[in-house]
């Protein structure tokens, strides 16, 4: 849950920089440093954040005694649906409007969990010769705020790794301007290691980077993105059959994309 927030407040303050960056600045965050990495990233350094704060405080604060058990901490387990929209409805009919709002959110919020798992289990267990990561699926949405929907998933065989990440509304947007920028990058030759390619007939874009490996980015529908993303894997032709791999009108169907 911790890196859930942590997402949304990575894709929030892109956006909000969206205006005084240069696409390709922005280019480069989504193709050069993954979501997911980034959010690794900020998650160790604000837990060693944590534990200098924590040492700080038992030395300026001696009589304070230190955790070491107790609560059960938050419970951050779904909502039903049935019942938040019930609650919504004696909400508004009270005039509660501020609270029946927070209701819809957390039905929205359970709708969209239920819907990005959907996505999980339609996605395939194989892609070529690697085999899924099941332990690492993840479903994030921030159905409270803008930033959508996003749903990832790994696979590996060996030391070859591949990983699809799918982002539905508006965090879409950002990922899309990020291809197209990169589109005029490669037909101007401003970056020999990026090119425009079709991925099943669907506008795409491929990065290479010796140390990174291959990315693609693919325009799957008009508020649906995904970003494929491949280590050791032994050439540009083989990084496009593991994104052949993945049926995208099933994807736009699920999630009810144009």
């Amino acid at each position: 849950m911790k890196k859930t927030w942590i997402l949304f407040s990575v894709i929030l303050l892109l956006s909000v920089n969206l205006h005084s960056q240069s696409l390709r600045s922005l280019r480069n965050k989504l193709e050069d440093a993954m979501i997911d990495k980034v959010v690794d990233d900020v998650v160790n350094d604000s837990d060693s954040k944590n534990t200098n704060s924590n040492t700080s405080s038992s030395d300026n604060s001696s009589d304070k005694p230190s955790q070491k058990s107790g609560g059960t901490g938050l419970d951050n387990s779904l909502d039903d649906v049935p019942d938040a929209l019930a609650q919504a409805s004696t909400e508004f009919n009270g005039k509660e409007y501020r609270s029946a709002r927070a209701s819809l959110h957390k039905a929205l919020r359970t709708l969209e969990i239920k819907l990005g798992e959907q996505l999980i289990a339609s996605l395939p267990e194989n892609v070529q010769s690697l085999s899924v990561k099941s332990d690492a699926d993840k479903v994030a949405t921030g159905s409270e705020t803008w930033t959508g929907l996003t749903v990832h998933r790994e696979y590996e065989k060996n030391d070859t790794w591949a990983a699809i990440t799918i982002y539905n509304g508006s965090a879409s947007s950002l990922a899309s301007t990020a291809v197209y920028s990169g589109m005029y990058a490669s037909y101007s030759g401003e970056d020999e290691n990026q090119k425009h390619i079709t991925i099943k007939g669907k506008d795409a874009v491929i990065t290479y980077s010796d140390s990174e490996g291959y990315s693609i980015g693919i325009s799957v529908g008009q508020q649906t993105f995904a970003v494929i993303e491949g280590v050791n894997v032994g050439s540009e032709a083989e990084m496009k059959a593991i994104a052949e791999s993945f049926d995208y009108e099933a994807i736009k169907k699920t999630l009810g994309d144009q």
